[in-house]
């Protein structure tokens, strides 16, 4: 008696057909076919001869006369397989899986396939290994692999990834001419070692929400890594279209880490911007390679190497987020400024001033404001004082910009209290970097020190503001 699969139509004899689910050995679920063991791994000894019945279909299939040299497999659900084990001729053929499931490991050990190998929707529940191989090209879209995607001394000329999410991919020792990783989702390490890839390596548009570790590996071609980020949440626009991927991308979207692991992989993606002369991207990563050269500086120091060059670093860091944030680099211009034209020149000329802070001040915009008793008028000059730190608050992406916020503004309120300079014209003329060329006089220790930070301080300002905006 034949039983006619519902999924495929076609007929089968009853060893080769599960009645309880209506279809073939091809195209049930082998739930049963497996058991759990206590750390969750799969054990298929139970189902060995099922197994090995349903690889020989396979086989039947490949071997099969045809026109073309390709086979196309739709929807089937597969038990473990490792060629070693048993060899059903993939080689031979151009083969497509779509929307196929892989319920145990994958293990393709000494391939030589000579055609292509696609995944289209497709579903891998254990670990996928390719071994010593060999292949034109592998091109995978729309799927998930929930364990890791491994390549081991392998040489390909092609890998194409699309729309597919990942929990762990690692390369060693692959030769390859293009990879390329587009709208995808890596949740662990993306790890490249040894590998050499000779046309085009491309990580467009994917999201990695741990790190990537590029280092030792050789890049001989062009590099792409245009709008890779480590948020889901962070992407305007994200071209997955198969929704159960989606949602497991958004399950796995927390607790994010920097992208690249090392500078090293901050260094060649940053060189990649750059060549592009997409400087704010490359800018991005310049930072990170700096705060990782300044971890290598720190591991330095417990040994007593480098300590000056530490010491730059921590400064450079500090003033400015090694050149990538310019209000902060204004912050401390205008803390600086305070402390020093209050403790520095009003102080030892305080009677000299007087005079000339209250004329000015009666002249000010802010003394009209002020005597008018117009309370709208006065609620004005609140915003306006406000507004400079307000925008700086705003438009900073430094950690502790709320305590910078109010650190500032405190300042300046504090030291027009205390001096009764509410135009600020002194500390004005000592930020003005020209007015040591206009002024007669010599200049203290104090100034010196002062006059060379602020110079320091707003060159970063310029600099940060020029990293951010320029193209080349």
């Amino acid at each position: 008696m034949k039983y006619i699969c519902s999924v495929c139509k076609l007929e089968y004899e009853e060893e080769h057909f599960d009645k309880k689910q209506n279809k073939c050995l091809f195209h049930n679920e082998k739930e049963e076919w497996y058991e759990l063991d206590n750390n969750g791994i799969k054990n298929w000894e139970k189902s060995r001869n099922k197994i090995l019945i349903f690889w020989s279909m396979i086989r039947l299939l490949v071997d099969a006369p045809r026109d073309k040299d390709d086979i196309n497999l739709f929807s089937f659900v597969f038990p473990f397989y490792d060629n070693s084990y048993i060899d059903i001729g993939l080689n031979k053929l151009k083969v497509s899986f779509i929307s196929c499931k892989f319920l145990g490991s994958l293990n393709l050990n000494h391939c030589n396939f000579k055609k292509e190998l696609m995944f289209s929707n497709c579903d891998f529940k254990d670990d996928v290994i390719f071994m010593n191989s060999l292949n034109s090209n592998i091109y995978v879209s729309r799927s998930i692999f929930e364990k890791s995607l491994n390549l081991h001394h392998c040489s390909f000329d092609n890998v194409t990834i699309e729309e597919t999410y990942i929990e762990s991919f690692i390369l060693n020792y692959v030769h390859l001419n293009k990879i390329l990783v587009m709208n995808s989702f890596v949740k662990n390490q993306l790890y490249l070692k040894s590998n050499i890839i000779n046309e085009k390596i491309s990580f467009r548009n994917s999201i990695f929400k741990n790190q990537v570790d590029l280092e030792n590996s050789t890049f001989n071609g062009e590099k792409d890594f245009l709008g890779i980020d480590n948020s889901f949440a962070n992407k305007d626009k994200f071209f997955i279209y198969r929704d159960d991927v989606i949602k497991k991308i958004k399950q796995n979207d927390s607790e994010l880490k920097h992208i690249p692991k090392n500078r090293e992989t901050a260094r060649i993606i940053k060189d990649n911007f750059e060549q592009q002369n997409n400087v704010i991207e490359a800018n991005k990563f310049y930072a990170f390679e700096m705060k990782e050269r300044e971890k290598e500086l720190e591991e330095d120091l417990k040994v007593g190497k480098n300590i000056f060059e530490y010491f730059i670093f921590k400064i450079h860091g500090l003033s400015s987020s090694h050149s990538q944030n310019a209000p902060l680099s204004l912050f401390w211009i205008l803390l600086i400024s305070f402390i020093y034209s209050y403790g520095f020149d009003f102080l030892p000329k305080e009677e000299e001033y007087m005079d000339i802070l209250v004329k000015n001040y009666e002249q000010s915009w802010m003394y009209f404001v002020i005597t008018s008793k117009d309370l709208f008028s006065f609620l004005k000059l609140i915003i306006w004082m406000s507004l400079p730190f307000t925008v700086t608050y705003f438009i900073t992406n430094y950690s502790d910009k709320l305590l910078c916020f109010f650190i500032a503004l405190f300042s300046m309120i504090f030291y027009m209290y205390l001096t009764k300079d509410f135009t600020l014209s002194i500390v004005s003329n000592n930020i003005n970097p020209f007015s040591i060329i206009t002024q007669e006089g010599k200049l203290g220790f104090a100034e010196l020190i002062y006059r060379i930070s602020i110079a320091y301080l707003i060159y970063q300002l310029i600099i940060s503001i020029r990293q951010n905006t320029r193209r080349k």
